[in-house]
């Protein structure tokens, strides 16, 4: 789950797009996600690389 919202956020990045929403259905994704600054977890990378493509993002 973590490598297609990653993927799905490139796609959004490398084509430009500056409004996206993103869904995931993986509660423990969501709460990585919040805490993934303190995070130890495995997938903690992914969801940096993430942080970092959605930089381009306007929130």
């Amino acid at each position: 789950e973590a490598f297609s919202l990653r993927d799905g956020v490139r796609f959004a990045a490398i084509r430009g797009l500056s409004h996206v929403i993103m869904e995931v259905d993986c509660l423990e994704l969501v709460m990585l996600w919040k805490t993934c600054h303190n995070s130890r977890s495995i997938v903690a990378p992914i969801l940096l690389e993430i942080g970092e493509l959605s930089d381009n993002f306007f929130i």
